[in-house]
């Protein structure tokens, strides 16, 4: 910044301003140039942000799906109908930490009992999420989860 005589007025950017106002950090030239790199920060961002905004509306597309009212979960049944009721939710869902999401053994519930849907679909063999037999296992899915 240029030295200001004292008592000099320098021009400014909503009119002449004092030597003082001139010299200050935060009003002088050096702030209007921090003001200006935010505002263009900030544009910038924000036409980021809209660029992303009208890119996902390009996205995947709700599926029309009419779903069906499940029965409510069992008050009390066995291990063995709890079991029946997973095996085929177990054929896909298979990284979990243990037979069933409930922690406390009392609890005996199947997936279906709580998640409805068909615990008889199986996942079709030499098939992957997205992978290898997709559209088998694409199809089998859609079987299996409630729709």
């Amino acid at each position: 910044m240029s030295r200001v005589l004292p008592g000099a007025v320098v021009p400014g950017w909503f009119g002449p301003i004092s030597r003082i106002q001139a010299e200050h950090p935060n009003t002088g030239a050096a702030f209007r140039g921090k003001w200006f790199k935010k505002a263009r920060q900030c544009l910038g961002l924000l036409l980021l942000c809209w660029a992303a905004i009208a890119a996902a509306d390009t996205a995947e597309k709700p599926l029309n799906i009419t779903y069906a009212k499940a029965p409510s979960a069992p008050e009390r049944q066995s291990v063995m109908d709890a079991t029946r009721k997973s095996e085929g939710c177990n054929s896909c869902h298979t990284a979990t930490d243990r037979h069933t999401m409930h922690q406390n053994p009392a609890v005996v519930l199947g997936c279906t009992d709580c998640h409805g849907g068909d615990a008889k679909v199986q996942r079709p063999k030499n098939s992957d999420y997205k992978g290898a037999g997709s559209d088998a296992y694409t199809q089998a899915m859609f079987r299996a989860h409630v729709n």
